[in-house]
């Protein structure tokens, strides 16, 4: 057996205390230890997420809509029907209408009431030009054919409600005018009595001012004649 001497002994301490420590005594392995596992870096974890999230944002995010997109936003419409809500209710109606296709298509559908309610109208006006079997490139024939039906009593509810409110708005119009005119006669009625009323206190006036002076004559008359009389 080797003999070590005290000095030999204290420089083999003094070089274990200059040489750094390795990671295996806390359970890891140095990172430029070419047989250790490699550590997993900020990056590598984000990138190892769920795909399902991943897909989740990017649909969210993405402005294009899939056909089968269409055709479920579709349904929704034509179940909910947010286009009927009043002026003030119409951006809640269309979230409400977002939220619930999310939950109904399990999270794979995550739109905004807005992104809806955009892509809706154009839906309508492809429809109306004929167009809505040439978007639909993915999807069987039934479920196409299923989509066009839906599609044209969509156009055919929207029309109507449209028709409604015009017919509304010229039915209000015509209202605000009749009532319009009707308050001008009146106020062309109280002008005039208030001018035959001034007329009629003018004209008593007059009156009462001759009656004055008819009875002042008469005074002085009666009073010259007493006086000749004594």
């Amino acid at each position: 057996m080797p003999i070590t001497t005290r000095s030999q002994a204290k420089q083999l301490e003094d070089r274990r205390s200059e040489s750094p420590a390795w990671d295996c005594e806390t359970q890891s392995l140095p990172e430029n230890d070419p047989d250790g596992p490699p550590c997993a870096s900020p990056v590598d974890a984000t990138s190892a997420e769920s795909p399902a999230i991943n897909s989740h944002t990017q649909n969210a995010k993405s402005p294009k809509w899939l056909p089968w997109q269409d055709r479920f936003l579709a349904r929704e419409v034509f179940a909910h029907r947010p286009f009927l809500a009043g002026q003030h209710k119409i951006s809640a109606a269309w979230d409400t209408l977002a939220a619930k296709m999310k939950e109904d298509s399990g999270d794979e559908i995550e739109r905004t009431g807005s992104a809806c309610r955009t892509r809706f109208k154009l839906l309508i006006k492809h429809q109306k030009k004929n167009e809505t079997r040439s978007l639909q490139k993915t999807g069987t024939n039934e479920e196409i054919d299923d989509h066009i039906k839906v599609m044209i009593d969509l156009v055919d509810l929207v029309e109507g409600y449209e028709a409604s409110k015009e017919e509304f708005t010229a039915s209000t119009k015509k209202q605000q005018e009749m009532q319009q005119k009707a308050a001008l006669q009146m106020r062309a009625s109280v002008r005039e009595k208030q001018g035959q009323r001034k007329r009629k206190l003018m004209a008593l006036s007059e009156s009462d001012k001759e009656n004055v002076n008819s009875h002042s004559r008469k005074r002085v008359r009666h009073q010259t004649a007493i006086d000749k009389a004594l």
